[in-house]
């Protein structure tokens, strides 16, 4: 339970502030107030940055404290089964101690950027001034240590890989004090427990379905940031999602899996059962017709993605590549996983990576769109700086990056984009000027086909979630690069789970199981031929991110590479499933 709790209270980490209170400048020596989080943290903060040190070693020049509180309630059920009802509470300290100075400390150096998660601990759910005061004591005696640690390590290595004109390691950001109140999760539990267990109950109707699970999930988190220049944020923000999960295979053998996530910011805009229930009873049919459709062939021409397709596949290949654009100290190492890390798109500032009727926007400060409620922004980032909202393309032309407190080359200021110790996105939009109906880019997709002497093309609707949208993400690595999607120029998109061919003669649909695209490139954003009017959020989990929406419409890419997947797969059960004889 403790582990689950760890990851789950990590995994908001970026998800902030409801606050209503703007922001205003402070000084470090403004007093904590009544607040007993604040004011153990404040104290040991003063303390630690006035007489922590080990022998030459300076103390620390900034240091930032965040405790996360969250209440969640999961509740789960399968073919109607009784509900497993799962409620907790917990607190974690997230200390960051920095050591040397503005222009170089112990951060930014890739050997030394997977071992953060040691310093992130449990502390007590109680008001108690002495526990929370000896937490803060403990991990920042063991932040310390290690920051001097990497401080040790970086100086050394550059001093055999002298880095010229290298950009400092953080910068300062304007103080802010938003206070909210917190808050403890309200929902009404027997409600949902009673709509998961009906809605579970929905799948005993079809018996070519394996396994299959519903799962309600809801918390509340509220956070406390503060940190040696003066800022300090109190907020809190809650988060209600419906999970369904479903499995089968097909006769040779080749696994299925399908699932849908309804969510929002609070429990009254959740759909009703009826909704749920037809939601689930359409997944529950789509994925029965999969498991009889015919393989798909290995294909090379224009691809058209719809829905949660079309935003899996611009986070997946755009979204690390539109943020980590500092120089990372210690790229050419001996360690293997950061040999290559590097932003391709770093110094590709006012160039081409879009069509040019394209803009790509993320903000952070979003809250719905065209009525629908988003997940996945916030008021104040993970450095506690504001966030705001971002033209990452202008005209297809690469504009800015989403930036944390890192500078570069490009821009020296924060813009409000840290997620767990690095730049991240937040909702991404990609805003069209010229859009075309549905049936326009049918024909589009169509006419691209026969240019290109095919008899059929493709449309993918649903890319698998290469995480199986398990939106708490692992715990080993809470500030740092390892288990986060690092920039690159290729990556291999999720598996498509729902993909149809279009006869290109007369325009006909065939749903096809079995394919897997090739290695994309970020030119294929450049292939764009048509976008549609159809702009929606879609949900999506990037690696070791919360779950968030990505808006976008449909689009065509102009030409995709698909080939088949392994041939070899585990055999079917030998007897039917026992929901189909009723014995």
């Amino acid at each position: 339970m403790k582990k689950k709790a760890i990851a789950f209270s990590l995994a908001l980490s970026n998800a902030l502030g409801l606050s209503t209170l703007a922001a205003r400048p402070v000084s470090a020596a403004e007093p904590q107030g009544d607040d007993v989080i604040f004011r153990a943290l404040g104290d040991e903060m003063n303390r630690s940055l006035h007489t922590l040190h080990l022998g030459q070693h300076k103390p620390p020049y900034f240091i930032r404290y965040t405790v996360y509180e969250g209440d969640e309630l999961d509740i789960s059920s399968s073919l109607g089964a009784p509900c497993n009802i799962e409620r907790y509470r917990a607190r974690y300290l997230d200390p960051d101690l920095r050591v040397g100075s503005y222009d170089l400390d112990n951060t930014n150096f890739l050997p030394t950027e997977n071992k953060h998660s040691d310093w992130v601990d449990h502390v007590t759910t109680d008001d108690d001034y002495t526990a929370l005061r000896r937490s803060a004591w403990l991990k920042s005696d063991e932040a310390y240590k290690g920051a001097i640690e990497d401080l040790e390590s970086k100086i050394a290595y550059l001093k055999g890989h002298p880095v010229h004109n290298r950009m400092p390691d953080f910068v300062h950001a304007q103080p802010v004090i938003a206070i909210a109140d917190t808050a403890r999760l309200k929902v009404d539990e027997r409600k949902w427990t009673d709509i998961v267990q009906r809605l579970s109950a929905v799948f005993k109707n079809y018996p070519k379905l394996q396994r299959t699970c519903v799962v309600f999930k809801c918390r509340q988190v509220n956070r406390w940031l503060i940190n040696s220049e003066g800022t300090k944020i109190r907020d809190t923000f809650g988060k209600y999602l419906l999970h369904i999960m479903v499995t089968t295979q097909a006769e040779d053998g080749m696994s299925l899996s399908d699932w849908e996530v309804v969510g929002s910011p609070k429990e009254d805009q959740m759909p009703d059962f009826a909704q749920l229930e037809a939601i689930a009873k359409k997944m529950a049919e789509r994925i029965t017709a999969l498991s009889t459709a015919p393989k798909g062939e290995d294909y090379c021409g224009p691809v058209m993605f719809e829905g949660q397709a079309a935003g899996e596949f611009l986070y997946t290949l755009l979204g690390p590549n539109i943020s980590m654009a500092e120089e990372m100290i210690g790229q050419n190492s001996d360690h293997n996983y950061f040999e290559h890390w590097r932003n391709p798109l770093k110094d590709t500032l006012n160039r081409r990576i879009l069509p040019k009727y394209v803009d790509l926007i993320d903000d952070p400060t979003m809250k719905e769109f065209n009525g629908t409620p988003l997940l996945g922004g916030y008021k104040y980032d993970d450095d506690g700086v504001p966030g705001q909202p971002v033209t990452i393309a202008e005209n297809g032309m690469l504009k800015a990056f989403c930036q944390d407190r890192v500078p570069t080359k490009h821009q020296a200021e924060s813009n409000g984009h840290c997620f767990r110790g690095r730049s991240a996105p937040s909702i991404l939009h990609l805003v069209c000027k010229q859009s075309n109906s549905p049936d326009a880019m049918k024909q589009k997709l169509i006419d691209l086909g026969k240019d290109a002497g095919l008899k059929y093309v493709l449309v993918v609707r649903k890319l698998n979630d290469n995480y199986q949208l398990n939106e708490n993400p692992q715990f080993n690595s809470p500030r740092s690069l390892e288990r986060r999607d690092n920039p690159s120029y290729t990556r291999k998109p999720g598996m498509p789970s729902l993909t149809y061919r279009i006869n290109v003669e007369d325009g006909s649909e065939e749903l096809l199981r079995g394919l897997e695209f090739k290695d994309v490139s970020l030119r294929a954003f450049r292939d764009i031929q048509a976008v549609g009017d159809d702009a929606r959020p879609q949900f999506l989990q990037p690696w070791g991110e919360v779950l968030k929406h990505v808006i976008t419409p449909s689009y065509i890419v102009g030409e995709l590479e698909l080939t088949t997947q392994n041939a070899e797969h585990a055999s079917p059960p030998e007897l039917p499933s026992p929901l189909a004889s009723g014995k």
